[in-house]
């Protein structure tokens, strides 16, 4: 299988004190349940390293990315991480007391790169790199390029660095591109508008870096109304006085025209396809979509939906256009017909 895999490793957890390295553990390990990684599930898999985790993501490969800034914006200023994002091929196995475990060459190039880290800093790989950007523009996530690094083994990785939380502005970004960058908002959330997803992108960017735009899609995906939208977002953010201070923002910012009424008041224009199905499909659907896309391709279908929302018209057509990504006639069936429901 494919997967993406994030290392954290807490900076220099073997030089420190056997009291400083329990709290440093309890301060990850609650870092890790307030971000919702600290249970294995079906979309991924921890394993603790002892001076951190590997976290297997199995799902869209940006979950990686969300986790690693989720868990940097927690644990900057007393617990500071070096994190190494990977993708790559991993299996399943029993080790001697019979637990399952993950192992593979995704989560020793994730460790490679983590390597190179400096304390607070996410750094990724080449191959990571290309499908997240892949998905979104590379302008949205703030990547910048460290070329070319050879490790101890004298291996070279091609990595890249991500913006650390509160580093520096978020980088700027036409509306068009804000929209794209979560994740189709205009396709599948009835409910959140383009202008309020941009809106929350200039704000969260201010605050947040480039992890801003990131936490705006994830929360865009998962909320369908804008109180459950914004709410998500202030979650995202460590202190009440941070989270005063974005809700006073997004009402600055809100426009003062009276709100739109009628056909096409939400953004979002949606209807039956020439082949009797919804289009855009509806939010619940694309995720039985994708999964079922990622059974056959693993994390790259995430890539694959997104890349086929913008180009199709019709549901037929875009299943069809998922469909042909698979080689093996049978497979390319039993994922149209799981796909169809």
């Amino acid at each position: 299988m494919i997967c993406s895999v994030l290392v954290a490793d807490i900076v220099d957890f073997s030089g420190l004190a056997l009291d400083e390295q329990l709290a440093h553990k309890e301060r990850f390990q609650k870092a890790t349940e307030e971000s919702g990684l600290a249970r294995s599930e079906r979309t991924r898999f921890l394993i603790d390293t002892g001076d951190g985790a590997a976290i297997c993501f199995f799902g869209d490969p940006e979950d990686a990315l969300y986790a690693a800034v989720s868990l940097q914006h927690r644990l900057l200023s007393d617990c500071p991480l070096r994190m190494g994002i990977g993708l790559g091929p991993a299996k399943w196995v029993v080790d001697a007391q019979g637990r399952r475990n993950i192992v593979g060459d995704a989560i020793n190039s994730a460790h490679r790169i983590m390597n190179f880290a400096s304390p607070g800093g996410i750094l990724v790989s080449r191959s990571y790199y290309d499908v997240v950007t892949g998905i979104r523009e590379r302008q949205v996530f703030g990547f910048r390029p460290l070329g070319m690094l050879t490790d101890k083994a004298g291996r070279q990785h091609e990595v890249f660095a991500l913006g650390r939380v509160g580093e520096a502005e978020a980088p700027r970004a036409t509306t068009d591109t804000v929209v794209t960058a979560a994740a189709g908002v205009n396709d599948s959330h009835a409910g959140v508008s383009q202008a309020l997803v941009a809106r929350a992108t200039r704000v969260l960017g201010q605050m947040l870096g480039p992890a801003g735009p990131l936490v705006v899609r994830r929360a865009a995906r998962a909320e369908a109304g804008r109180q459950g939208f914004l709410d998500h977002l202030a979650r995202a953010l460590e202190s009440e006085a941070e989270r005063s201070r974005f809700f006073e923002a997004m009402e600055a910012e809100a426009p003062a025209a009276a709100p739109r009424s009628g056909p096409g008041a939400s953004g979002l224009h949606r209807a039956d396809g020439a082949d009797g199905g919804i289009w855009p499909p509806e939010a619940g659907e694309l995720r039985r979509i994708e999964a079922a896309l990622a059974r056959e391709l693993g994390p790259i279908a995430a890539v694959m939906i997104r890349k086929a929302l913008r180009s199709c018209r019709t549901r037929a057509g875009f299943l069809e256009a998922l469909a042909g990504h698979i080689d093996r006639p049978a497979a390319r069936e039993a994922f149209l017909r799981a796909a169809k429901g």
